[in-house]
């Protein structure tokens, strides 16, 4: 399970369904001191991955879409947002 930092010194850790990470993927965001967290859910829905969107949670706000994937990898955070075509 990769821990990572990434922007603001936060901490992103990554896992994956066991022979399914690319179909089923989470990853918490956390400050070392416990707070501003983000929770990301991700699972594949269908076969086009440009289609493909996670679900990311903030204590106190509504989930939000994002395009893709949880990011596993600090260049890959934050995640983009969907774009309307």
């Amino acid at each position: 399970m990769p821990i990572v930092r990434v922007a603001g010194g936060r901490i992103l850790t990554w896992g994956g369904a066991r022979r399914a990470e690319n179909r089923f993927n989470w990853a918490v965001v956390i400050s070392p001191n416990g707070t501003n967290t983000e929770v990301c859910i991700f699972e594949a829905v269908g076969d086009d991955p440009e289609l493909w969107a996670s679900t990311w949670h903030v204590p106190g706000q509504s989930p939000v879409m994002k395009q893709g994937g949880c990011p596993s990898a600090a260049e890959d955070y934050p995640a983009a947002e969907i774009a309307a075509g």
